[in-house]
């Protein structure tokens, strides 16, 4: 496969390897309103950098937002990189954590 498809397995050379584990996350952000916001969404797919995240709420690109860990409580920064499909159980969504910490998703990750 090459980076020009639509895959997001695609990408060759990641950071750390990517490991397919459903951790329920808490997505929270500031609407245009200025008003805090959140959404329930699940993790499909992660690494220490980031994740693949189906959310019922779209988000555009570049949308920073604050993710929490819904199994450690843990919350860490950052920004919609890549947007996939719409499913039946949301949106695809790639979100690459600004100042990612090695055991945010826990010891099994």
């Amino acid at each position: 496969m090459n980076s020009s498809t639509s895959d997001p397995n695609a990408r060759s050379g990641r950071s750390s390897p990517r490991v397919d584990k459903f951790i329920p996350v808490q997505l929270e952000w500031i609407d245009v309103n200025g008003e805090n916001v959140s959404a329930p969404a699940r993790t499909r797919a992660l690494n220490v950098y980031g994740c693949l995240v189906v959310s019922p709420q779209d988000f555009n690109f570049g949308q920073r937002l604050r993710l929490v860990n819904l199994s450690n409580q843990r919350a860490l920064e950052g920004q919609v990189v890549w947007k996939g499909n719409h499913g039946r159980d949301g949106w695809e969504l790639g979100v690459e954590l600004i100042h990612p910490v090695m055991d945010y998703w826990g010891p099994s990750a």
